[in-house]
């Protein structure tokens, strides 16, 4: 649900704006940990105003990863 709102919110909504905005209620630290992981899968960043914004592209990844010139790391 996080994932989705942020993907259809992107670069709309701060940190702590966008938990608020959530459509349904999360508690605080369970929003931190679903944000870590975001940012540590490298599906969303921050711009320069502090804005969250998604930068998924799974159908750019699933091109890449057809590259034989690149190397994936898997985790």
């Amino acid at each position: 649900m996080v994932e989705e709102f942020i993907d259809d919110n992107s670069g709309e909504f701060k940190k702590t704006e966008l938990w608020r905005k959530l459509p349904r209620k999360v508690m605080w630290q369970t929003f931190q940990v679903i944000m870590t992981y975001l940012e540590d899968t490298n599906k969303s960043v921050y711009d320069q105003e502090g804005n969250v914004v998604y930068v998924w592209n799974p159908k750019l990844a699933a091109k890449l990863r057809n590259k034989p010139d690149l190397r994936w790391n898997p985790e």
